[in-house]
């Protein structure tokens, strides 16, 4: 749960050669659902990103309650220039974050199913 609503599920999506978001994975395991959220309750979005940003994954997180305007929170994914971190933002790319290389391997593995390399 996230502010007391309950996840369904997180769409990853990959970015193609034409430049659109296509679906890559869709997540259900409860467990690693509960490991996306703990990535995301842990972002500090005042951190300065000096990169520039060209995300080449968004995830969703998809939301089951009625009580709630919010169904879907996006955000992106994509590896810092050195390849050794991943950038975290929201979907309208005014919140961003550089993880460290723990979490980012950690973070990558779970959204994009392969290591950070």
């Amino acid at each position: 749960k996230v502010n007391g609503i309950e996840v369904n599920n997180v769409m990853v999506e990959e970015k193609n050669s034409n430049g659109e978001y296509e679906l890559l994975k869709d997540i259900s395991d409860n467990d690693q659902i509960k490991k996306v959220i703990g990535f995301i309750q842990e972002f500090n979005f005042d951190t300065a990103v000096d990169e520039e940003t060209k995300p080449q994954y968004q995830f969703h997180l998809n939301y089951s309650s009625e009580d709630s305007s919010v169904k879907i929170v996006t955000y992106t994914l994509e590896k810092s220039i050195d390849g050794k971190g991943v950038i975290v933002g929201t979907s309208d790319g005014k919140k961003v974050e550089k993880l460290n290389e723990e979490d980012s391997n950690s973070l990558y593995q779970l959204i994009v199913g392969e290591p950070l390399k």
